[in-house]
């Protein structure tokens, strides 16, 4: 994972500020606890195996909604970034 340069690319592409930018990183380093984010799946298929993950499941529905949109820019910044 390139955290520094999905943190720059989503400062520079996303508009997001320096803190806001800051958390999708944290919250996608969570994700990675539960999922491979590098596994080569579809963004959809990511997505529900995250969703069938237990630990996912316990989470606020806030949370996983956090967690489930730093996956979708994180693939968004490697579809830009490759």
């Amino acid at each position: 994972m390139e955290m520094e340069k999905f943190r720059a690319w989503l400062k520079r592409s996303a508009g997001l500020g320096d803190r806001s930018a800051k958390d999708v990183v944290s919250r996608l380093r969570r994700v990675a606890t539960l999922v491979n984010i590098d596994s080569g799946l579809a963004t959809d298929d990511l997505l529900h195996k995250l969703g069938k993950n237990p630990q996912f499941k316990e989470l606020k529905l806030t949370v996983r909604s956090q967690l489930r949109r730093a996956v979708k820019l994180y693939r968004e910044f490697g579809g830009d970034h490759e």
